[in-house]
């Protein structure tokens, strides 16, 4: 039954260019293990002692204690493990709120899954003291590590370790956690490698309020004339005064910037083996931190300018002038670093040529010569993707305004970096392939180079795009940097077998111009730009007609009937793509016959609600896709989330549930778990779950596609908030509606302030706000959210539109539930006339007639249209063609309603 809420929903519906979640464990110890020691109850000590419980945890041992509490090693019976239990001290003053405040920043923290990032399992309360407890890491601490050569460490050993360390903290921003005392001593560099961050977000959870400081317990605080502001010791103020923010030390509110300064003091003691402050008591710290008096890098140790310029600018005590976050940061040693690489190779390899000419004679000379030239070879990307157009990107997107262009710029340089060096290196071992190694003939390489001039082409294109954006590029930006086709298939052997021979020397040029048309369009199309994409495409198309090379019109035909799909011109662009698949079947351009029958599977399936046919497209799909290759299995991911979204639409949810599995399991093996593509197919998964009512298995997906949108595309950006919306949807349907109304509130912030107050989703969180307010019996408080959902909705999709109908059914809800019959009749009259499902209409005319019944005074006409309209409504649900679940359930009510409605005094309404 229809249940009042709007719903987001996102997807992959058209295929790209190219871990479960976690189960509840038992409570039951496994079998044959040994009981434990009867445990002894927590004392308040400082330490615990080895055998004391803890929640459900048995201490083991002392680990180390700070300002903000004692850890201790502990043994997990449940699941049998080792963990770092984190017991937080107690306040004098602290209350129940504040530790609710401590559980809930520590339970944020445990939702954040990121590599470098120590994972916490579990939070709770335990006489009266929040305790968390962590992953166990053997390992070492960065001091540590600093500490074990004689002498700094080189800084290219130290810049890798402080990377994946900022990636952490880039990672807990994105999930609006703080730090707050980034330091050496909370990062750990495991056994295994990898780099973790501790005590991410809870530094927070210990702080001293300015209204509730007492000084008596604060022996290094002093006053300081110059800043009018409180210092005192760690521990006392949030933070490590070695490592503190100039803003910590003022105790006014900080953000992730101050974060950025910690890390950056830490990246300089590494660095060059000191802090860049100088200070021996707390003020004197204080006053050099807060003025930006640092002290001259020691002499003698090999730290190169542009990696100095990185620390310094992130240094500066204006947090407005460090970097805008750490993925922007992390990005600008990342591109550092890899001018640094090419300077190097170009070094070497210009001294390998010289060694070669004068000392190995000419065969070694011609070897070390191919290398070169295939190196210059991959290096020509750099006329796509250099500083220039990196900062005329980002140029563009600020220049739009868009409130969250400028997350967005820090967020999608990282992914266009990477995907050049990736064209680079890939273009440099298909030149080493043939002509260094040769392993492949000139036939393979010639399909290769077109494969990646290809690529490279629809880059270049994506780029300009982006440079000239609007508010539809600024929001698509990084779906459609992470969507960039897969350069693999270019250097797979398999692949390239399958792949048509390119055009004769004398069509390329002109292919190539076509090519740009077509790469134009399909930017076009990812930036939302329907109407220009279409006409670049049809353009493309006349050419491609002209030039007469199969393979390119196979690719305009599909190209521009996705274009006319996203117009709703479904039966010129189902021709255009039957088309496509034709001409690529005949001519064995498999890889376009396999997106073309991809893209088919979801416009006749889904878009058309052909679901027979688009089955059928589905199993084409599977042919050609097994014929063109596909060594990530991003082809089939995308056929199999399209075939899921057909059971989807004809309510087979474990079919859809099943497709979407499988999308999900490719999407993570090729892409990894923090895609979005793979946030796609949570949300995909979350949707199914909700229309099973398995609630709280859909509310888990929602917040792990939730957690990687927040990660790839921060917090500000409107598809956060279609996951915000689907997440309050699930606790809605869980009836937890006060974590419900949290959501939607979010939600709808984020949609006002990125899109303006006027836009369509903004409407679907204020009806689904007003929704949560009838449920929690404030009607008056309904009415208003209602109207100004209804007055949105008219004016950008008009008065007749289907997604009208729950904000006016509960409009009419509202207001009869306010003892307003006669206001309710007119919503709920129009809720009843619009095009929607049976099961809605019926719903409303309940409502109705009982909103007529209550109205009228006597057995007047009222009366008797509502008892029409109940005989109509149980005549058409009664003769429906097609079957749906809530019949039996309509059909009693309404007969309940006839029967009942003799006495005026009863009444039955709709939920």
């Amino acid at each position: 039954m229809s249940n009042g809420l709007d719903e987001t929903v996102e997807g992959d519906v058209t295929p790209p260019p190219s871990e479960r979640s976690p189960s509840l464990q038992d409570t039951v110890a496994p079998a044959g293990m040994a009981p434990s020691p009867r445990p002894r109850p927590l004392r308040h000590a400082t330490t615990p002692e080895k055998g004391t419980l803890i929640g459900r945890y048995v201490v083991l041992s002392r680990l180390g204690a700070g300002a903000m509490g004692v850890v201790v090693a502990a043994y997990d019976p449940q699941l049998d493990r080792k963990v770092a239990l984190k017991l937080l001290r107690g306040r004098r003053r602290s209350g129940e709120q504040d530790r609710i405040r401590l559980q809930r920043e520590a339970q944020a923290l445990a939702r954040l899954n990121h590599p470098h990032v120590v994972s916490v399992h579990d939070v709770g309360v335990h006489d009266g003291r929040v305790f968390v407890a962590m992953e166990f890491v053997e390992g070492k601490t960065l001091t540590q590590w600093l500490a074990e050569p004689d002498g700094p460490r080189p800084w290219p050993q130290v810049l890798p370790v402080l990377a994946a360390a900022g990636q952490g903290l880039a990672a807990a921003h994105a999930e609006g956690l703080v730090h707050r005392d980034f330091k050496p001593d909370n990062v750990m560099i495991g056994d295994d490698g990898r780099v973790r961050v501790m005590d991410f977000g809870l530094a927070r959870s210990t702080a001293v309020h300015s209204e509730e400081r007492d000084e008596s317990s604060l022996p290094f605080a002093a006053r300081s004339g110059a800043s009018s502001m409180w210092i005192t010791r760690a521990g006392g103020m949030m933070g490590t005064p070695a490592y503190m923010a100039p803003e910590q030390f003022a105790d006014i509110d900080v953000d992730a910037r101050s974060d950025q300064f910690s890390f950056c003091v830490t990246l300089h003691e590494a660095l060059y083996g000191e802090r860049p402050f100088p200070g021996e008591s707390i003020p004197e710290l204080a006053a050099a931190v807060t003025t930006g008096a640092r002290k001259d890098p020691p002499r003698g140790i090999d730290v190169p300018g542009w990696l100095h310029r990185v620390v310094v600018r992130g240094l500066d005590p204006d947090p407005a002038a460090r970097f805008p976050s750490m993925p922007a940061l992390l990005a600008e040693l990342g591109a550092a670093e890899t001018r640094r690489r090419r300077t190097r190779r170009a070094l070497v390899v210009g001294g390998l040529l010289g060694l070669a000419g004068l000392a190995v004679g000419v065969a070694r000379y011609d070897h070390v010569r191919r290398v070169a030239e295939c190196h210059a070879h991959g290096d020509g990307i750099d006329e796509v993707w250099n500083e220039q157009t990196g900062a005329a990107l980002r140029e563009g997107l600020l220049a739009t305004g868009v409130a969250y262009a400028p997350a967005v710029a820090d967020r999608v340089a990282p992914w266009f970096e990477s995907y050049a060096e990736s064209w680079r290196e890939h273009a440099t071992e298909a030149c080493m392939r043939a002509s260094v190694h040769q392993t492949w003939s000139p036939a393979v390489l010639d399909k290769a180079q077109w494969c990646l001039e290809d690529r490279r082409r629809g880059f270049a294109a994506l780029v300009g795009e982006l440079t000239q954006a609007n508010e539809l590029v600024v929001q698509s930006a990084i779906q459609v940097a992470a969507g960039l086709p897969p350069l693999l298939p270019c250097v797979d052997d398999g692949s390239l077998a399958t792949m048509p021979t390119p055009p004769a020397p004398e069509l390329r040029a002109q292919v190539h111009a076509v090519g740009e048309r077509i790469d134009q369009a399909m930017a076009l199309d990812r930036a939302g730009d329907y109407a220009q994409g279409l006409r670049v495409a049809e353009q493309a198309q006349d050419e491609a007609e002209r030039l007469g090379w199969a393979p390119l019109l196979a690719g305009t035909s599909r190209i521009h009937a996705n274009l006319l799909g996203q117009r709703a011109e479904y039966d010129r662009a189902e021709a255009l793509a039957v088309r496509a698949y034709m001409v690529a079947v005949r001519t064995d351009a498999w890889d376009t016959a396999a997106t073309a029958a991809t893209d088919l599977t979801n416009l006749v399936g889904s878009q058309q609600a052909r679901s027979d046919d688009g089955k059928l497209w589905a199993e084409h799909a599977a042919v050609a896709i097994e014929k063109a290759r596909d060594p990530l299995q991003l082809r089939e991911a995308a056929r199999l989330n399209n075939l899921g979204n057909i059971y989807y639409a004809q309510d087979d949810a474990e079919q859809a549930k099943a497709h979407y599995e499988q999308a999900l399991s490719r999407y993570r093996e090729a892409l990894g778990p923090r895609h979005l593509r793979v946030a796609d197919s949570l949300n995909n998964l979350g949707n199914v779950h909700t229309k099973l009512d398995q609630t709280a298995e859909a509310r888990a997906l929602y917040e792990q596609s939730l957690a990687i949108r927040r990660e790839a595309l921060g917090s500000g950006h409107p598809t956060v908030a279609s996951s915000l919306t689907n997440l309050g949807v699930a606790y809605a349907n869980a009836k937890d509606y006060a974590r419900a109304k949290e959501l939607f509130e979010q939600a709808l912030g984020v949609i006002e302030h990125a899109r303006g107050a006027r836009h369509p989703e903004v409407a679907t969180n204020l009806n689904n706000l007003a929704y949560i307010h009838r449920m929690l019996g404030e009607h008056a408080e309904a009415r208003p959210l209602y109207e100004r959902a209804i007055d949105i909705k008219e004016a950008s999709l008009g008065k007749t539109h289907p997604s009208l109908n729950t904000s006016l059914h509960g409009l009419g809800l509202a207001l009869l539930a306010l003892d307003r019959p006669e206001a309710a009749i007119a919503p709920l009259e129009r809720s009843t006339a619009l095009d929607v499902p049976l099961e809605s209409r019926a719903l409303a005319g309940l409502d109705l007639a009982q909103a007529l019944w209550d109205a009228s005074e006597g057995a007047g006409r009222d009366r008797a249209r509502a008892h029409e309209l109940l005989e109509r409504l149980g005549t058409e649900v009664a003769e429906h063609d097609e079957p749906f679940k809530a019949r039996r359930e309509l059909q009693e009510r309404i007969e309940a309603w006839r029967s009942q409605h003799r006495d005026p005094s009863v009444a039955v309404r709709s939920q």
